[in-house]
């Protein structure tokens, strides 16, 4: 149901032309291309979102669960006229955030933002650490616009020490409730998996349209 993406996907001319630019601002604003600066699957991750959803850049952008990492500070220095709203449980991450940004410290599994409100939601290597994620994805499901986009990536272990075979199941079946996608769909571009640099690490990479 899920294809790998293969070395030579990552090889193609197009993708390399956006991990190219993707770099090339992250080590203009602070976040060279190191495993300390940027985690070694972030490498991947990272210029494929970007790659796999290119904004117009006058979005309202949910990053769930951020952290404090290379991705929103890219997007805004890519796109400066977006509104991104920053949302995590840790205040000393958000703290690390400029003005730039809409800060706000919450719980996924209750969202405090009204329905239909964002363009894009991203949510990169966080539902995994979320026990009731089921809750969260049916909030991304409220809070996003007719039509926007969510870039979604769960991260796993070929042992099934983080995602299991049954959550990616049950995981794909709310997408589908919440999503414009089908069997079909999974089986083609809107969902990746791909192996991972650090031996049996792999990711789930969904881009998808709201319903």
């Amino acid at each position: 149901m899920i294809k790998y993406i293969k070395n030579e996907d990552l090889k193609k001319e197009d993708f390399i032309k956006d991990a190219d630019e993707f770099f090339s601002i992250s080590e203009k604003i602070g976040f060279p291309k190191t495993p300390n600066s940027i985690h070694l699957q972030r490498q991947v991750q990272y210029p494929y979102c970007f790659h796999s959803l290119k904004l117009k850049g006058n979005e309202r952008i949910f990053d769930a669960g951020c952290g404090f990492t290379v991705w929103p500070n890219f997007l805004k220095e890519k796109y400066p006229d977006t509104e991104i709203h920053v949302y995590d449980l840790s205040k000393p991450h958000l703290d690390r955030f400029s003005d730039k940004f809409i800060k706000k410290v919450g719980d996924l599994t209750k969202i405090t933002y009204p329905d239909n409100y964002f363009d894009v939601i991203y949510c990169i290597s966080t539902l995994e650490h979320i026990t009731e994620w089921e809750k969260t994805i049916k909030e991304f499901g409220r809070i996003i616009k007719t039509d926007g986009y969510l870039c979604l990536v769960v991260d796993g272990m070929a042992d099934e020490k983080y995602f299991k075979n049954k959550d990616i199941e049950k995981l794909c079946e709310l997408l589908r409730e919440n999503f414009k996608i089908t069997l079909a769909d999974l089986d083609k571009k809107d969902a990746w998996l791909y192996s991972g640099v650090e031996g049996n690490a792999y990711s789930l990479i969904f881009v998808l349209r709201s319903k």
